[in-house]
């Protein structure tokens, strides 16, 4: 058993000047699991952005992003923040954000 953590995802999108953004949350279930948060968004991004893959090592003490955007593992017991920074789209582009909340 592990401590229970919000995985929060925000997806930021933006075509020109024009800004819009989404909130995800992952379930305990797919955390533990594993989880492409990728399949969350709608299915317009799939083409444009690659897998990030979450999932927690209750055995290590830690969460982790496996993404070619990088790839980190952070401790369950604090509060951190991932970040893809900008991914093109196809007359767009997109951030991703994935903060974990102890």
């Amino acid at each position: 058993m592990f401590c229970i953590m919000t995985v929060k995802v925000s997806l930021t999108t933006r075509a020109d000047r024009h800004y819009s953004g989404d909130t995800y949350t992952v379930s305990q279930e797919d955390l533990e699991k594993g989880v492409n948060v990728v399949r969350l968004f709608p299915n317009s991004y799939w083409e444009y952005v690659e897998s990030i893959y979450i999932r927690v090592y209750p055995e290590e003490g830690c969460v982790a992003v496996e993404s070619r955007y990088g790839s980190h593992r952070y401790p369950m017991d604090k509060q951190s923040r991932w970040e893809s920074g900008e991914i093109g789209l196809s007359y767009a582009c997109c951030e991703i954000g994935i903060t974990f909340i102890p």
